[in-house]
């Protein structure tokens, strides 16, 4: 006898839109936390090396020469992977020394302890870089956000939240205004994070539930940069939580 019963109907699984930006912002979520060692890697090494070498022929004296050499000792260690050595030579830097050899020596140290989940030990050398940075960008602003991923780490979301806004209130400059952001001639950022820098600062205002400063941000974030994927990311975070967002 022929089954003349209907076939089974196909389940439609393709995720619903709602879906869709729910998992966008938690994938966004968890980059960021799982990245902060990287990122924080990436300053510190790029400023490092925009530095670095050429304080040899800025500085003169013997103890300053001794630094950027033991500096330089260090970031070689680092790049072969020899991490305890390279921690070793950085923390001798910031000993003996101060200034910006010693600011980049605890940025670098700070990114060596953070990939070793040393939290406490990389908010101190952090707080060492901020401390001898002179108010360099590169320099203050990198240490800051590593001092927020550390404060992170910690559950200290509330002192995080402080730092990553200060890097951005102190160091970005584009106008949300269209006018204004003419890339020739309209004001720039002094740091190259600074939307990446806004992204986290709403989240981790979204933690702690202050979800109008987040919201601020975030739109903030999506006027002054449009085109960017952290204000795509802003977007979904809107979204999901129910709030319109500016064109």
């Amino acid at each position: 006898m022929v089954d003349k019963r209907p076939s089974n109907e196909i389940v439609n699984t393709e995720p619903t839109f709602e879906m869709k930006v729910f998992e966008a912002v938690a994938r966004a979520r968890d980059s960021w936390r799982k990245n902060q060692t990287l990122w924080s890697v990436a300053l510190a090494v790029a400023a490092c090396a925009a530095g670095a070498w050429s304080f040899w022929a800025w500085k003169t004296n013997a103890a300053e020469r001794e630094a950027a050499r033991i500096l330089g000792l260090g970031m070689v260690h680092q790049e072969s992977e020899r991490t305890d050595s390279a921690l070793a030579a950085f923390d001798r830097v910031v000993a003996d020394h101060s200034g910006l050899a010693a600011s980049k020596a605890s940025l670098l140290a700070g990114s060596i302890l953070m990939g070793k989940s040393d939290w406490k030990g990389a908010e101190q050398r952090f707080r060492r870089a901020i401390e001898d940075a002179n108010a360099l960008p590169l320099l203050d602003g990198g240490a800051r956000r590593g001092l927020a991923a550390a404060l992170i780490e910690q559950g200290r979301f509330e002192e995080a939240a402080k730092e990553l806004q200060t890097v951005v209130t102190r160091y970005g400059h584009v106008s949300v205004e269209v006018k204004n952001r003419d890339i020739e001639t309209g004001p720039s950022d002094d740091l190259p994070f600074i939307p990446l820098s806004y992204l986290q600062l709403v989240l981790v205002q979204d933690k702690l539930g202050k979800k109008a400063e987040a919201q601020k941000n975030a739109e903030h974030l999506i006027r002054a940069y449009p085109t960017s994927e952290e204000a795509n990311e802003a977007r979904r975070w809107l979204a999901l939580n129910g709030l319109a967002y500016p064109a």
